[in-house]
């Protein structure tokens, strides 16, 4: 309860990074006494098992006392992202699909470190790269399709308050494949930076072009990107059908189709599907 009541106080001052003036300003003996409360509750969330309840008061924290007590709030930041990581290196699926599963817990502190400084943040995502590592291939840094798409979420989750972070992300995914959720980064970065999602878009497509493309459904879903029909087309063992995408399906739009974007989509789209090399001893297929 005092919680809630040291948070109520604080945000009274907006002491974010944000709000120089408001940094300068004296702070009453209320507003100090619900900056120690604060502070109080950074030690006494280590206690905290759940690691997912430990990012939730992180989120409602670190914004407060960004300014006054930075050091708090990184120490605070990395002793959470360091549990979810023990807790995901130890999990065994059991807890898979919950609310605060590890992989949730780590995205989520990876956003509220990136707000709080793109450094810290970015330091967190170089942990977790060289935690999903495929281990047969340490010295290419491959990544598991399973860890491209952890990176996608990642990326998804940063696109809104930070989109170069949140390419930055994504292309380390795009290297390994083209999860289905690039759909949805590329549609909420295209509402904010139509250039930075097209030069995601490109970069995407090269990728699938330097594995050979070996997996048809890639290209198909960056066809939804470059035509901008509402419904993801995918080939399933019984022919074509619908992919859905819950994530896409809220930030979707039909666009109109910009010419260049689909000149470079065909083009690559008819090196990658007529390589010889694609075919030999019948490996893939349409």
């Amino acid at each position: 309860m005092f919680f809630a009541v040291a948070i109520g106080t604080i945000a009274i001052i907006g002491d974010t990074h944000g709000q120089k003036s408001q940094r300068k300003r004296k702070l009453t003996a209320r507003q100090e006494y619900a900056v120690y409360l604060l502070d109080s509750a950074i030690d006494e969330a280590r206690e905290i098992e759940d690691v997912g309840d430990r990012v939730s008061l992180a989120e409602a924290i670190v914004p407060l006392l960004a300014a006054s007590r930075p050091e708090r709030c990184r120490q605070m930041l990395e002793g959470i992202f360091d549990a979810a990581l023990r807790q995901k290196e130890q999990s065994t699926g059991e807890d898979k699909g919950t609310p605060f599963d590890s992989d949730a817990a780590i995205r989520r502190t990876i956003q509220v470190a990136a707000r709080f400084d793109r450094k810290l943040g970015d330091s967190f995502i170089e942990k977790y790269e060289k935690q999903t590592e495929a281990p047969n291939s340490p010295q290419t840094r491959d990544l598991t399709s399973r860890a491209a798409e952890s990176y996608m979420r990642i990326a998804v989750d940063l696109a809104e308050k930070d989109p170069a972070l949140a390419v930055s992300v994504a292309r380390r995914a795009l290297s390994a494949s083209v999860p289905n959720e690039t759909l949805t980064l590329l549609a909420k970065l295209r509402q904010k930076d139509s250039k930075l999602a097209n030069n995601l878009f490109l970069s995407a497509l090269s990728g699938i072009k330097a594995r050979g493309g070996p997996n048809i459904n890639e290209l198909i879903l960056l066809y939804s990107y470059a035509f901008s029909p509402l419904q993801v087309l995918q080939v399933a063992p019984q022919g074509l059908g619908i992919l859905s995408i819950a994530s896409y399906r809220q930030v979707a739009l039909n666009y109109p189709i910009e010419p260049e974007l689909a000149r470079s989509y065909l083009t690559l789209a008819m090196q990658v599907v007529l390589d010889p090399i694609r075919y030999e001893g019948q490996n893939f297929g349409l």
